[in-house]
């Protein structure tokens, strides 16, 4: 005959310092749906250590990220006196009219 399993209840407070995270925090991580937790009358809000495990699996970064994608190639620069030509023609003096 199998015995059922309680789950591992934990307070804010060892709940923030696994979450290393104020009690407070933990509280309205709570009130927000991010955490499951337990209130009876009278008793400290207890929060289910699986909720705890969650939270980490779902909100935390990985400690050893993997590297971000090599950069693109940089697009080559025109010739900045070709582009002043091109956009500015008005402004170039014809070296055949100086002369």
């Amino acid at each position: 005959m199998s015995t059922p399993t309680t789950p591992e209840l934990l307070t804010t407070q060892e709940a923030a310092v696994i979450l290393r995270r104020h009690p407070s925090t933990i509280t309205r991580y709570v009130e927000r749906g991010e955490l499951a937790a337990v209130k009876a009358p009278g008793a400290p809000l207890l929060i289910p250590r699986s909720s705890i495990d969650e939270y980490l699996a779902r909100y935390m970064v990985a400690a050893n990220p993997p590297p971000p994608p090599a950069p693109r190639a940089p697009r080559p620069i025109p010739d900045d006196r070709q582009r002043l030509r091109d956009e500015f023609p008005h402004l170039v003096r014809d070296a055949r009219r100086s002369a």
